[in-house]
């Protein structure tokens, strides 16, 4: 689809589903990886904090599980024109309908995603050695994936 047939409104619509799918699939990539490298890193320790981390991830996992159905269901309903051609819609009506429950969709997951990343920055970062990987520290780009999905509506202002 070229981008210079939308409408400024379908043009922010199309830029909306794009760097959230992306940020959200990079969020729940590092949530995943890091969880995987800790469970083989630190099988041997046993420890309240283990527990803790290791339930803040769960909790953090499901709820980005639940952001990803949640936008799922969303572009299904509101952003293709039909499932088996899904092509997105381009009626100035359908645009602006799609970018106001997607609105809705953001209000709603806000606190979730703030409450399960605040659980999980709450608690003592591991050691670095068990979350070190080749291409940094895989604690810290968690955090930050984190973080950039959370704030996607700062970084698509105007």
């Amino acid at each position: 689809m070229r981008m210079s047939l939308l409408t400024e409104a379908g043009q922010a619509l199309w830029r909306l589903n794009q760097e959230y799918a992306q940020r959200l699939t990079h969020a729940r990539n590092c949530v995943s990886l890091l969880a995987d490298l800790l469970a083989v890193r630190d099988e041997t320790t046993s420890t309240a904090y283990s527990y803790a981390l290791q339930i803040a991830l769960e909790r953090l996992n499901a709820t980005l599980t639940s952001c990803y159905e949640d936008h799922r269901a969303w572009r299904y309903r509101y952003f293709y024109e039909s499932v088996e051609e899904k092509r997105m819609k381009q009626a100035d009506a359908d645009v602006f309908r799609a970018l106001s429950q997607f609105s809705r969709i953001r209000l709603r997951q806000f606190p979730l995603v703030h409450d399960a990343l605040s659980t999980l920055l709450d608690l003592p970062r591991p050691q670095r050695e068990l979350t070190r990987i080749p291409q940094g520290d895989l604690w810290d780009m968690t955090a930050q994936a984190l973080l950039d999905f959370a704030e996607l509506d700062t970084a698509l202002s105007p």
